[in-house]
């Protein structure tokens, strides 16, 4: 099995306003909201900078197991 490199930064889109931004995967891998988290997927929370209503992240689970 090879492992997911972490990006930088995953480019969002809100699903409220449409708003676009790069948030840095740091921010997404501290959150301890954790909606959903699975072999292969992992969903956390983030606000929107625009609208401040929560954003549901899809990310790779392997990128939690380099913390």
């Amino acid at each position: 099995m090879t492992q997911t490199e972490r990006p930088e930064k995953v480019e969002l889109t809100c699903s409220h306003c449409s708003h676009k931004w790069d948030q840095p995967t740091s921010a997404l891998l501290s959150q301890k909201i954790v909606i959903y988290k699975g072999d292969k997927t992992v969903k956390r929370r983030i606000t929107c900078p625009n609208c401040n209503k929560w954003v549901i992240v899809n990310a790779p689970a392997e990128w939690f197991d380099h913390e």
